[in-house]
């Protein structure tokens, strides 16, 4: 059994595991259940936890009222460390965090590459994932919001929207499957600028307006297009639960990032 070990533990968030625990317990618990819905897709930021935990704990509140029941979540992120095109499914068996270990399905995962790789940039390789903080800063939200869960891992580099939209359609068949998109938006500007900026990111998810994202900064913008494309699709409705800028939170305002919850659902 091959475990990806955690590459950002007590730089991104706590290494101890009851502080991390309740770190996360405390976002997810003040966060607001804005729409009692089931979520389809979610999209969550994936900076430091003083930063954008508070906005990742209003996506992953979301989970908490659902089935007690396994569910498999597929996580989609863009690298930021490693170039390459295409979409990078790890080797490893199982994901770990100071809050344990997180089984990814193989087995999905395998039966998925059997169908695809001929039609689609998609292949295994471990390298994109051993040091990524995108999917990372996900699990221990996870961790902490669901029971009996598996994970479907997926780190991007130069890619197609439609291609992952079609990797959604695939994974969406299977019961109890849940996609989340990490992302953050803009980076480095001033507050206000980055507020103007941002609101192209806001408005074209809430709208499902792939033109309007087409002037959204996120760095993960190929699966919020993705993300609306199968929302389109599949006529689903998208709200934004929050959106903050690291001004807000633990930054100053000459220079901030922003930060979105975004839910997909059906009506």
């Amino acid at each position: 059994m091959s475990v990806r070990m955690p590459a950002v533990n007590g730089i991104f968030y706590p290494d101890d595991k009851v502080e991390l625990a309740k770190t996360i317990s405390d976002y997810i618990n003040q966060a607001p259940s804005v729409i009692d819905k089931k979520p389809i897709i979610l999209a969550s930021p994936h900076a430091g936890f003083i930063y954008s935990g508070q906005t990742a704990g209003v996506s992953y509140r979301q989970l908490k009222n659902l089935p007690k029941e396994h569910h498999t979540i597929v996580l989609v992120g863009p690298s930021h460390r490693i170039g390459f095109e295409g979409f990078a499914f790890p080797f490893s068996d199982s994901f770990a965090t100071p809050l344990g270990i997180i089984s990814v399905n193989q087995e999905k995962i395998h039966y998925f590459l059997s169908k695809f790789t001929p039609i689609l940039p998609v292949f295994k390789h471990d390298m994109p994932h051993k040091d990524e903080h995108c999917l990372e800063t996900q699990l221990p939200f996870l961790q902490q919001s669901l029971d009996n869960f598996d994970i479907i891992p997926i780190v991007y580099g130069k890619s197609d929207y439609n291609h992952l939209s079609m990797i959604f359609e695939h994974f969406l068949s299977y019961k109890n499957t849940i996609v989340v998109v990490s992302t953050d938006l803009s980076h480095y500007h001033d507050y206000e600028t980055a507020k103007i900026i941002d609101n192209a990111c806001n408005d074209g998810v809430a709208k499902l307006d792939l033109e309007q994202l087409s002037n959204c900064e996120a760095c993960g913008i190929t699966g919020l297009k993705a993300a609306v494309e199968y929302a389109k699709k599949h006529n689903l409705h998208s709200t934004v639960l929050d959106y903050k800028t690291s001004g807000d939170t633990a930054g100053d305002k000459a220079k901030v990032v922003g930060y979105a919850s975004y839910m997909f659902y059906k009506e």
